[in-house]
C-alpha cells in the first residue's frame, strides 16, 4: 500500500453503506455520503496538530 503524507483511504465497512475514510495521519471518520467523506478528508490536513503526523 502506498503511504505518505497525501495518501488518504476510503473503504466500504463490510455488509452496509457506510464509507469509513482513513487520513494519512491515521485520523478515520465515518460517512455514508461519499461527498461529505471527501470534504471531510480533503479540510482534515487543516485540522492537524503543529508538528505533523501523529
Amino acid at each position: 500500500m502506498l503511504g505518505g503524507t497525501s495518501v488518504y483511504r476510503i473503504v466500504w465497512k463490510l455488509n452496509t453503506d457506510v464509507l469509513i475514510g482513513y487520513c494519512w495521519c491515521g485520523e478515520s471518520h465515518e460517512d455514508i455520503d461519499p461527498i461529505a467523506m471527501w470534504e471531510w478528508l480533503l479540510a482534515h490536513p487543516d485540522t492537524h496538530p503543529t508538528g505533523g503526523a501523529r
